[in-house]
């Protein structure tokens, strides 16, 4: 019965991982379209394609230095103690 739980815990981990990662790609570029007229078409005055481009790219340049900075954090505190300051912040 441990075995099952631990095989559903981690297929559902990975479910909502792959859900939380994907979830911009359907939603940007409507927003980034050509004839869209709001405040993220304009912003700064670039073309929305670069701004599509780099709302596409905040994310897993965030994962790059997160897990960088966080790495050294874990192994001086515990990698528990990490986990659940990570989860509480992506809760809030």
């Amino acid at each position: 019965m441990k075995t099952v739980l631990l095989i559903a815990s981690a297929c559902l981990l990975g479910l909502l991982s792959t859900t939380g990662a994907s979830l911009p790609y359907p939603i940007l570029p409507p927003l980034f379209a050509a004839g869209a007229t709001n405040d993220l078409t304009g912003f700064l005055g670039l073309p929305p394609k670069l701004l599509f481009g780099i709302a596409l790219m905040i994310n897993p340049v965030g994962l790059l230095i997160g897990s960088a900075m966080l790495g050294p954090v874990s192994d001086r505190f515990g990698r528990r103690r990490v986990l659940l300051m990570t989860a509480i912040g992506a809760a809030v």
